[in-house]
C-alpha cells in the first residue's frame, strides 16, 4: 500500500527527470513568435521577432520550421509548469507532518510513550526508521550485497510449490508475482527472512516477513502477501503476526506494505507493481 511521504518523492523523482529531458530537448536557436492568419482557403503561419518588429512568412502547418517552433514553445510551457510543481513538492514536503504511529509517539511527552519503543531499540531488534539514528547512507551496490549474504530463513518450507522467473520456490501464485515484480525493478530483498521480535509479554517471539529490504538510509522494510485470508487458521495467524508487528513499530504505510489475493484467488498485480514502485526512492 502506498506511503503518501513515498508518493511524494517519488513525484519528485518523476518530475526532476522530466526537467532534465524537457532541458534535453530545448533547442538554443532563438525561435520568434508564432502568427496564424485564417484564411478561407488556407490558414498561413508567420514568424516574428521578438520585438514584433519583421515578420516572416512560414506558409500552412507542414513547414517544418511551423512544427519546431510549436514544440520548442510547448517544451518552454511544460518546463515552467514542472518547475512550479517541483517548488510546490518540496514546499509540501517541508510542511507535511507524519502521522504514523511512529512519529506521533516520538511526539509525546515521556510519560505517554509506548514503552516497548525504547525496548526494542535496546534489544538490538528490528527498529522503526525514527528510532534507528543511521547516519551512514547506503550505496545501491551496498544493498545488492546485503541480500546476497547468508542470512536465517524460515524453516518452515513446506507448501512451498510455485516457481518464480528464477527457479526460487514460494508459496503462492501472490508471492511469484511480488518476487517477480521487486526482480524486474532491481530492488534488493530476502525472501522469508526469520527474525526475532519483542512480544507482549516481553519475550521473544519468531516472525518471518515475506519480503525484507534494507534501506539505504539503514532502516528495514516489510512486505507481507495474504494469500488465504478465507481461512479461519490463516487470518487468526495473520492477524496474530501484525500484531507482533506493530508491538515492534512495523505499521502500514510507514515501513510494511499489505498485498492480498481475493477469496477466489485472484491477484491484481497492478497494484503489487504500485507497490513495488513506491519502494523505490528507499532504494535508489
Amino acid at each position: 500500500m502506498y506511503n503518501f511521504e513515498n508518493c511524494l518523492h517519488q513525484e519528485l523523482e518523476e518530475i526532476n527527470y522530466l526537467i532534465a529531458l524537457t532541458k534535453s530537448r530545448l533547442q538554443a536557436d532563438d525561435f520568434g513568435h508564432l502568427i496564424l492568419r485564417r484564411r478561407v482557403k488556407q490558414d498561413r503561419y508567420y514568424e516574428c521577432d521578438k520585438e514584433h518588429r519583421h515578420f516572416s512568412l512560414l506558409g500552412d502547418i507542414n513547414h517544418p520550421r511551423v512544427g519546431k517552433i510549436q514544440e520548442q514553445y510547448f517544451l518552454q510551457k511544460r518546463l515552467q509548469v514542472l518547475e512550479k510543481d517541483r517548488k510546490q513538492i518540496l514546499r509540501l514536503m517541508k510542511q507535511y507532518e507524519k502521522y504514523d504511529p511512529v512519529s506521533i509517539n516520538a511526539t509525546l511527552p515521556l510519560a505517554y510513550r509506548r514503552p516497548f519503543t525504547e525496548q526494542v531499540a535496546k534489544s538490538g531488534l528490528v527498529l522503526p526508521a525514527s528510532a534507528k539514528k543511521e547516519k551512514k547512507i547506503y550505496t545501491y551496490q551496498d544493498l545488492v550485497a546485503w541480500a546476497a549474504k547468508p542470512y536465517e530463513k524460515n524453516t518452515h518450507e513446506f507448501n512451498r510449490k510455485h516457481y518464480t522467473s528464477d527457479g526460487a520456490v514460494v508459496r503462492s501464485l501472490g508471492e511469484v508475482i511480488v518476487y517477480d515484480t521487486l526482480k524486474r525493478y532491481g530492488i534488493p530483498f530476502r525472501y522469508d527472512m526469520k527474525w526475532n521480535l519483542k512480544n507482549w509479554n516481553d519475550s521473544i517471539a519468531t516472525a518471518c516477513p515475506d519480503f525484507t529490504f534494507l534501506t539505504r538510509y539503514g532502516w528495514y522494510y516489510f512486505w507481507e502477501d495474504a494469500g488465504m485470508l478465507d481461512s479461519v487458521n490463516y487470518r487468526h495467524d495473520f492477524h496474530y503476526k501484525l500484531d507482533l508487528y506493530y508491538r515492534n513499530d512495523i505499521t502500514p504505510g510507514v515501513n510494511l506494505i499489505i498485498t492480498a489475493s481475493t477469496i477466489n484467488g485472484s491477484v491484481d498485480s497492478s497494484a503489487i507493481d504500485r507497490a513495488a514502485r513506491s519502494l523505490l526512492p528507499l532504494i535508489r
